[in-house]
């Protein structure tokens, strides 16, 4: 098994970004610097794999894929009752031609 070292990305929703200036500690506490107004943010896990064109796959993130011929988009969850990543009905890791087409806070009328 590859190991790959634990990343986030924190959106913020009273900027609407992707927002750097949080830090996230081994106990769950989360920190972010004085100058961004925001009291709840969301932090996204980075999956482990990588899009077909090299682009990291978070948590949240909207994927078009292919299964029987057919093109499908849905977002990156964590499934705990599979103890897996899911994208729609599916276990991420049965799916092929992964892209990342956007995320679900940046580009939500992908899933309308």
């Amino acid at each position: 098994m590859k190991n790959h070292s634990l990343k986030f990305r924190v959106w913020n929703p009273v900027s609407k970004i992707f927002d750097d200036g949080f830090w996230i500690y081994q106990s769950g506490r989360i920190d972010h610097d004085y100058s961004t107004e925001c009291e709840e943010v969301v932090v996204q896990q980075f999956i482990g794999l990588k899009d077909k064109n090299g682009k990291e796959i978070y948590e949240g993130d909207v994927l078009a894929f292919s299964i029987d011929g057919k093109r499908l988009m849905s977002y990156v969850f964590y499934s705990t009752d599979n103890a897996c990543y899911g994208c729609g009905e599916w276990k991420l890791f049965a799916l092929q031609d992964l892209e990342v087409i956007g995320n679900k806070f940046e580009t939500p009328n992908l899933l309308d």
